[in-house]
């Protein structure tokens, strides 16, 4: 029975499709059974042939379902996030939000999956992670620690809730700030639902050994500059990196000609 659904929205995916497969396949501790739901355009995509060749390797980490649907023209990240929703198995229970620029790290599934599924989360997030920079090789630490220290709500990175309150996101045009968006639409729906919004963060000793990418979003442009503003630039790397899958790490290097900043 798929209890967990990873939503995977794709756009322009073409060159880097294959980065958050590349972290699926190597998740850990699965104790459940999940589903992938893939929603891309057709323009510059990614392409379900080139999703399929991990078929066998997600399997063998319990994927049940690999859902590719692909639409024609462009829609904003907000709807996709509800169509997705409105795919996944009415059995799941945790709706897991995936960047097609990020590659997580081994435990995220699962320990996203105990928070929702067997502690009764509504919304969860984490409070840090690390940026690399396709073009520049820089890697910065961008985090929520302020509010994390406060114990206090926030969008945070990595989130994931209960995916019947994914299925009552509403319809939007809403092109940015969409995590935002995200964060306060879900706790009112699960104020409205179970009259209650029980929030965590995840504190996990795996945090460093997943990251997020620049070069390749279509969104928040200016965020490469933003977060060298307000983020933490590491001077020696070469600790973070080596928790890094190297085959991973020289398949992004050989993108930098391609990337968009």
């Amino acid at each position: 029975m798929i209890e967990l659904t990873v939503a995977l929205p794709m756009w322009k995916s073409k060159y880097f499709g294959w980065l958050p497969l590349e972290s699926f396949i190597r998740q850990q501790n699965i104790d459940f059974d999940w589903e992938l739901i893939i929603m891309e355009e057709k323009e510059e995509c990614f392409g379900e042939d080139s999703i399929m060749e991990y078929k066998d390797k997600l399997f063998n980490v319990r994927c049940k379902e690999i859902k590719y649907i692909q639409i024609d023209d462009w829609i904003p990240l907000a709807q996709k996030w509800r169509n997705i929703a409105l795919e996944a198995d009415v059995n799941s229970e945790c709706f897991l939000c995936h960047a097609a620029d990020n590659f997580s790290q081994p435990m995220r599934l699962k320990e996203s999956y105990d928070a929702i599924v067997k502690n009764d989360m509504d919304y969860i997030v984490y409070p840090q992670v690390y940026f690399y920079s396709i073009p520049t090789e820089e890697i910065i630490l961008h985090s929520f620690l302020k509010s994390f220290k406060k114990n206090e709500p926030c969008k945070g990175l990595h989130y994931s809730y209960k995916t019947v309150y994914a299925k009552k996101l509403p319809l939007s045009d809403k092109r940015k700030t969409i995590d935002g968006w995200t964060f306060a639409n879900i706790k009112n729906i699960s104020k409205k639902i179970n009259n209650r919004y029980n929030f965590s963060y995840i504190v996990s000793e795996h945090w460093d050994k997943g990251f997020n990418t620049h070069g390749f979003h279509s969104l928040t442009l200016n965020r490469y500059n933003k977060s060298k503003k307000q983020g933490k630039i590491i001077k020696n790397p070469e600790k973070i990196i080596k928790k890094w899958p190297e085959d991973v790490l020289n398949r992004l290097k050989s993108l930098k000609g391609k990337t968009r900043i």
